[in-house]
């Protein structure tokens, strides 16, 4: 995956920046989201990692120049699955606005981040700031798993189409207001990803294009040239072994990467 905006569609309407040039700390509540869904997952036919060892060779298979190019060699038959997964997420606007806005962009976080991911730092990082700032509401969330999310079955639940479905329900219930008195109704909805987030936004704009009236894609591209780079940056570490102190006697399903080290050559660059 290469690091780099691969498209970025101007947003219509867009309200005025404020005139001063000052930032403001943005206002946000917290949510959490009940998801209902229903959705087939298709369970790994591999056995369930029992130590670092066995991630590294899964990640020596997987980059390797004679690697399977097709997933369903190891994936089963689809399996139906429903159930109701509580989201843990973040509605924020500007508090020197007085009107509602009218625009809602819908952040959706990369693997190995949670949505704090858009709101670290001062303005020159904080995404958050920068957007309520300029006059948008921002609607973030952890990732099934992720952060103050329910967490599942990191195998055979928590997976791409899963994941996506999250984030189509989460877009419908914003989009009817079903999502109690805050946020109310936008008049449109932008979705906005960083990496993975973008490969989710990316599909949601395929599937159901009358969900999001603009996307932003960073961190994306159709093309899979460096694919393999970035995983082997990635090192693959049971994060119960990396980071026992957060995730002892998690699955074994959970990874994470090696060090701020690892992190910085995938992300090329420091910090």
């Amino acid at each position: 995956m290469i690091f780099f905006i691969a498209s970025f569609l101007l947003l219509l309407s867009a309200p005025d920046v404020l005139a001063n040039g000052k930032s403001y700390q943005p206002y946000c509540i917290d949510l959490t989201i009940p998801v209902e869904l229903a959705a087939p997952t298709y369970p790994l036919l591999i056995p369930d990692l029992e130590n670092g060892y066995e991630a590294i060779s899964i990640l020596l298979q997987s980059t390797k120049r004679s690697a399977p190019s097709n997933l369903a060699l190891i994936l089963g038959p689809p399996i139906k699955f429903g159930t109701t997964f509580f989201t843990s997420a973040s509605y924020c606007t500007s508090a020197t606005h007085s009107q509602k806005p009218a625009i809602v962009q819908i952040l959706i976080h990369d693997l190995g981040f949670d949505k704090s991911y858009w709101s670290f730092g001062n303005a020159s990082y904080n995404y958050v700031e920068a957007t309520t700032n300029a006059g948008y509401a921002t609607l973030s969330y952890d990732r099934l798993g992720v952060g103050n999310s329910e967490k599942s079955d990191p195998y055979n639940v928590i997976q791409a189409l899963i994941e996506f479905t999250v984030l189509t329900r989460i877009t419908e219930l914003l989009k009817t207001g079903k999502l109690g008195a805050h946020p109310p109704i936008p008049s449109k909805i932008v979705h906005v990803g960083h990496s993975h987030g973008s490969f989710l936004t990316n599909a949601l704009r395929v599937s159901r294009p009358d969900f999001s009236d603009s996307i932003v894609l960073t961190a994306f591209s159709y093309s899979i040239t460096c694919q393999s780079w970035f995983e082997i940056a990635t090192r693959l570490y049971l994060a119960r072994e990396n980071m026992p102190e957060q995730f002892e006697g998690s699955s074994s399903g959970f990874v994470a990467r090696g060090d701020k080290y690892y992190n910085q050559y995938a992300f090329l660059t420091f910090p």
